[in-house]
Parts: structure tokens; C-alpha cells; sequence
């Protein structure tokens, strides 16, 4: 870890940092961690300016990792101006989340400049201390140190904490090993959980049986708070479930103590709340980022299943997520309204149901995240709800889904990351929806040829003109073959292929494209259709391309009139896009004083 100045992180004052972006919020019970904290601050502070290092907190799942982050930063909050946390267990996505610091340190936000540019400017401001020196990332649960080589700030003057389960990370970072409780710990943190329910010596045999875990202790004193059960007939809830599971040979990748404690819970939950269950089981098919309540409320649908009981009903599905809180199954963030499930509680959760089970309570979520998707990926103001679905398509495995409403919802999925720049991870998630949908659907599958499309989009912008060229010229032949000529999809390839004949260096096979594609879309679509417009701005590009200044010119200039005009469709930026390409039209066609006062 790398460090911005020579005194301590101890607070300094009792203030905010300026920009204190997705922390957890900050648990009430926290107990004991003083030794790892204190020796924490103390690593950072005796570092030099010129460290290279982070710092990891490293220890097995359920352990209080990321607890501890959290704490650590609540604590020592006032030592920094800027505090930014990146849930790095999806690789491809912190990109995206290093990019959305941008705007806060006064760079161009990713929907100007593309969220690499933006990830790349906000590494390149840490690292020189611009505009804030005193600054702390911290990656949740990073799993190989190389997915996040290239984007951790090297030699900043600010401090970077990595939370991860990985031991590689102990041989390239200055690692802490995060161990379990101690006994006193345990006993300090049941008897603060649960006051009332819970004595010392209870709290001494609740803490042997459960192995002095910190999520199997959260699970018990929650339990026992909320319910009042006895720590007697608890221990030997325990002891019944642990048998059980030891005689059915499970679990063999989770700590016993955590799946017992965890099972008596759920148990409790069923018999008070069954729409409680179905609800926690939805979850358990998300992601481990944070669930935007609203995507229960916006992705309502009338399956007659028990979920879609409490989701109907605005109070049911209240009390479930009360619930879910009130045992310590979920987290519930009531400022930013989300609920999180911690991702040991999701796997136990998945590997107690059958396969149709995990399938149907899969498909629920798909539902959901598709109801909740605005229409048009266009829109930039609708960006943040796209943005909050991201991290759970891979975990809840959209791609994999047969349905033809979940393939449209991830063909306005992959447009809306690559309309915001978003590049590798459009590319890896389009990829994958291909591979899928063609060994299901076939390669002349519609929905197949669309994904095709916008790889191809992605591959151009991303700099592979060969392969975008390649692609997209395939792909239009089918199109037009499957589709017809004045199918939505092929009047796009087309505009996409112009391109890339244009990158091939072949102008005059882009322009006529594009003529061919401008007389169609006035024909479908009418002259001042935004698609038309945007059509023309291409067309006026080979007509520049060609070396006819003057009638690109021209219809520059109609298209930046009829654009600035426009009530809906156009957006800002292809007015400045029409209105730059017009300058430099203008000045190509000889007109100087007039391109100096357009540009």
C-alpha cells in the first residue's frame, strides 16, 4: 500500500471525506479486530511515498474480511478526501467501477470519454495525486492478483486495501491473515448481538460449537436475539444439524459450523415467514453486489409462484426483507435501498435446492432483471438502472437462458455497455450470449445475427477494424438473406460494414453503402428520422472520405440543422459529432474564416 503522507491515518477531524463512494454501511456490533486494525493503520503509515505494495486482508470465506475493510474505513475515514470501494469479484467489472470515480476527480465521466479512458484518467490522477493525495481504494474480495495488475494506481501517494480469499496475494501484497475470533471476541460479540438471550457461559458454548466463525456467530446471535430460543435447545438445534449434514456427507467446501447455524435460520424463517424463504432463494441467484430493491418492485411478474405472492404485495414483500435483516441473512442498506446476501450464505442457499428448483428460482431472477431494464439503452439518463443490473448477469448466468424476452433483455444489456464504452466487458459478456444462442438456437437465429451486430460494433471501437470487418460483412450477408433488407438489424450492419470498409481504406464501397442505406431509411423512416440523420452523418464522411468537400459539406449541414431541431432521438452528442465533422467540412472545402468560426 502506498502512502499519501507521513502521519498516521487516525482521524483528523470529524468530517467526511470528499468523495466517499459504495462503502458498506458500518455494522453496529463490530467487536474485537483491534490488534488487525491497529496493525493495519500502523503498515500504512510506516510506508513510503514511493511504495508500490498494497496491503491484503486475506482469510477464508466468512471470516470478517470485509468487515474489517469497512470498519477500517468508518475509523479512519477523516484521514482521507477520497475513500472509493470496488467490489472486484467480477474481474471485467472493475473497470467500470474505477471509471464511475472519474467525474468526482474532475475528468471526463465515462459516458464522454468510455469507461477505459475513464478508468485509465482516474489511475493516472491517483497516481499523481491529482486532485487528492490522500486517497483509499479498497477491491472486495479479489480473487487472482493478476485480473487487477493493470488497474491498481502503481506508485501513488494514496493507500490501496484488497480483501481476498486468494493466498497468492500474500506473495505480492503486504498480507494480513484474517483469522476467526478469538474465544473472548466471540463471547464479547454474542453477548453485545443478543443481551437479553445470550450469558457469557452460553456465549462460551456457542463459540466452541460454532468454531469461533464471525458469520456463523452473526447467524446465531441473530437468531436467538429475534426469537428468544434458549442457547441449550440452540446448541442442540446445532449439534442435530451438524449430524445431519456430517451423516449426508456435506457440506465439503464450507466451514460445518457456518451451514449448521446457517440451516437452523432458515429453518426459523420458513416456519415464520415462508414468503421470507422464497425471497431469500431469489437472492441467492443474484450476484454478491448489492440488489437494488426496486428491481423487486419494477420486475413484477404473475407466475403464481410464492415469490411472485410477496412480490405483488408492496407489504409482504417489506415484512420478507424485514425479515431476511432481522436473522442475519441479508444486509439491508435502507440509504442507497438494496439487500445484499454474503456469498457463502448464497452457495449454501443454492447447494439445499434440486436441480429444477435452482432452475426455477434462477429463471425468477432473470424475470426480474429483464422487467426491470429500461426499453431504450439509448437513453443516458436511464444509465444508472442499467449500471446496477450489471454485476448480476454473469452469477445469475443470463446468457445461458433460452427464453426469447431474457435474449432481448441482454441484446439492450450488451448495447448499453457498449454505448457506454464499456468495451471488454460488451465484448466478453456478447461473446458468450453467441456461444450460447447459436449451439441453442442455430446461426440464422435472429437474436443470434442482432449479437453479432453489435460484437461487431465493439470490435470497430475497440480498435479491430480486421475482425470487425471480417464479422460484420458476414453477418450483413445473412441478415440480409434471413432477415431482409429493411429488417432494424440489417439496416444497422449495414451502417456498421460502411465503417469498416472505411477503415479497410475502401471509400468509395463505404460511401455507396451508405447512399444505399440513407434512400432506404428516408423511404422507412422518413428524412428527419433520427436514424436517418445519423445515416447521413456517416454518408457525409465517405463523400469527405472521396475528396467531395462541397457536398459533404452540404449535407453536414443539413443534418446538424435537422439534428439541433430534433425533439427526441438525437442526443447531445450527435449534435457535436454533426457539428465538429461540419467544421472540419468547411474547412476542407476551402472556407476558412467560416471553419474558424464553427470551430
Amino acid at each position: 500500500m502506498s502512502v499519501s503522507h507521513s502521519d498516521d491515518v487516525a482521524p483528523r477531524r470529524d468530517t467526511l471525506p470528499k468523495v466517499w463512494g459504495q462503502v458498506p454501511p458500518q455494522n453496529p456490533y463490530f467487536t474485537g479486530r483491534e490488534q488487525l486494525l491497529t496493525q493495519l493503520g500502523a503498515a500504512v503509515s510506516a510506508g513510503r511515498r514511493t511504495a508500490v505494495l498494497p496491503h491484503a486482508l486475506r482469510g477464508m470465506a466468512g471470516v470478517g474480511k470485509t468487515q474489517l475493510a469497512v470498519e477500517f474505513a468508518y475509523r479512519n475515514r477523516s484521514a482521507y478526501d477520497v475513500v472509493w470501494w470496488i467490489p472486484a469479484d467480477q474481474p471485467n467489472l472493475v473497470q467500470s467501477r474505477l471509471a464511475a470515480l472519474a467525474q468526482h476527480l474532475g475528468l471526463p465521466p465515462a459516458t464522454a470519454s468510455g469507461v477505459e479512458e475513464a478508468a485509465t484518467a482516474v489511475i493516472d490522477a491517483l497516481r499523481r495525486g491529482q486532485p487528492h493525495d490522500r486517497w483509499l481504494l479498497i477491491f472486495d474480495n479479489a480473487n487472482e492478483p493478476e485480473d487487477l495488475s493493470t488497474l491498481i494506481p502503481q506508485g501513488g501517494p494514496g493507500h490501496v486495501l484488497i480483501t481476498s480469499r486468494n493466498h497468492r496475494w500474500e506473495g505480492m501484497t503486504e498480507s494480513i491473515g484474517v483469522e476467526v475470533f478469538s474465544r473472548s471476541e466471540s463471547v464479547e460479540f454474542l453477548t453485545r448481538r443478543a443481551p437479553k438471550a445470550i450469558t457469557s457461559d452460553a456465549a462460551n458454548e456457542l463459540a466452541v460449537a460454532l468454531g469461533d466463525l464471525p458469520l456463523a456467530l452473526e447467524q446465531a446471535g441473530a437468531l436467538q436475539r429475534e426469537t428468544g430460543m434458549p442457547s441449550a435447545e440452540y446448541l442442540e438445534q446445532l449439534r442435530e444439524h451438524t449430524r445431519r449434514m456430517l451423516d449426508e456427507g456435506k457440506p465439503s467446501d464450507y466451514p460445518v459450523s457456518m451451514t449448521a447455524a446457517w440451516r437452523i435460520s432458515v429453518d426459523l424463517l420458513a416456519a415464520a415467514e415462508p414468503g421470507a424463504l422464497a425471497l431469500l432463494r431469489c437472492c441467492a441467484f443474484f450476484g454478491p453486489d448489492p440488489i437494488p430493491r426496486d428491481v423487486f418492485r419494477r420486475g413484477i411478474r404473475q407466475t403464481g409462484s410464492p415469490l411472485s405472492e410477496v412480490l405483488s404485495d408492496p407489504i409482504l414483500l417489506a415484512r420478507a426483507i424485514r425479515d431476511l435483516g432481522r436473522f442475519a441473512l441479508a444486509t439491508i442498506d435502507s440509504t442507497n435501498r438494496t439487500v445484499t446476501i454474503h456469498r457463502l450464505i448464497q452457495a449454501l442457499i443454492r447447494d439445499d435446492l434440486d436441480a429444477d428448483e435452482q432452475e426455477t428460482f434462477r429463471h425468477e431472477v432473470h424475470l426480474l432483471l429483464a422487467g426491470a431494464t429500461p426499453a431504450d439503452p439509448g437513453d443516458e439518463a436511464q444509465w444508472r438502472r442499467f449500471a446496477e443490473l450489471v454485476p448480476h448477469l454473469g452469477p445469475s448466468r443470463v446468457t445461458e437462458c433460452t427464453d426469447p424476452e431474457l435474449r432481448d433483455f441482454a441484446l439492450r444489456m450488451m448495447y448499453y455497455l457498449f454505448r457506454t464504452g464499456a468495451f471488454a466487458t460488451a465484448r466478453e459478456f456478447a461473446e458468450e450470449c453467441i456461444r450460447y444462442w447459436t449451439a441453442d438456437s442455430g446461426e440464422d437465429d435472429p437474436r443470434v445475427i442482432a449479437a453479432q451486430r453489435y460484437l461487431g460494433n465493439i470490435l470497430r471501437d475497440s480498435g479491430e477494424y480486421r475482425a470487425a470487418f471480417e464479422l460484420s460483412g458476414a453477418t450483413l450477408v445473412k441478415a440480409r438473406r434471413v432477415l431482409g433488407p429493411d429488417s432494424d438489424v440489417t439496416l444497422g450492419l449495414m451502417s456498421g460494414f460502411s465503417a469498416d470498409l472505411r477503415s479497410q481504406g475502401d471509400f468509395t464501397a463505404g460511401r455507396d453503402l451508405d447512399g444505399e442505406l440513407v434512400r432506404q431509411l428516408e423511404q422507412t423512416l422518413g428524412p428527419d428520422n433520427p436514424e436517418t440523420l445519423r445515416a447521413q452523418s456517416n454518408l457525409a464522411l465517405d463523400l469527405a472520405s472521396v475528396s467531395d468537400y462541397p457536398a459533404a459539406r452540404e449535407l453536414l449541414h443539413r443534418t446538424f440543422t435537422a439534428q439541433s431541431q430534433a425533439s427526441q432521438g438525437v442526443s447531445r452528442i450527435d449534435v457535436l459529432s454533426t457539428w465538429s465533422d461540419l467544421s472540419r467540412a468547411v474547412r476542407l472545402a476551402g472556407e476558412y474564416a467560416e471553419a474558424r468560426l464553427f470551430q
